[in-house]
């Protein structure tokens, strides 16, 4: 506690704001940390305008509609391997969104 009080210290302590005005602003900061949301699955289940896709993310069964589909649901068909965005929802299963076959 007295080294903490010390005058040395103390004027130590209050040269630190000294320089901050002459830092660098980094503006582009964000662009090396987004995080991505999409998840990678494979379709179970498969019917006229809806499929449900099993993330291999972490094992949950989403739910995917023939509008979110790249390429309409045609394109697709059982144990395809698909990439997908989460999206909630209050239904039993949470929503896939832009899903598109690998």
């Amino acid at each position: 506690m007295s080294e903490l009080c010390s005058l040395h210290s103390l004027w130590k302590n209050k040269q630190l704001p000294v320089g901050i005005p002459t830092l660098q602003v980094r503006t582009n900061w964000s662009k090396g940390i987004k995080l991505n949301p999409e998840h990678t699955g494979e379709i179970i289940n498969i019917t006229a305008a809806k499929v449900l896709i099993k993330s291999e993310k972490n094992q949950e069964v989403f739910h995917g509609e023939d509008k979110a589909m790249l390429g309409g649901i045609n394109v697709f068909s059982l144990n395809d391997k698909v990439r997908f965005t989460p999206e909630a929802s209050s239904a039993k299963y949470p929503n896939a969104r832009n899903i598109v076959k690998l």
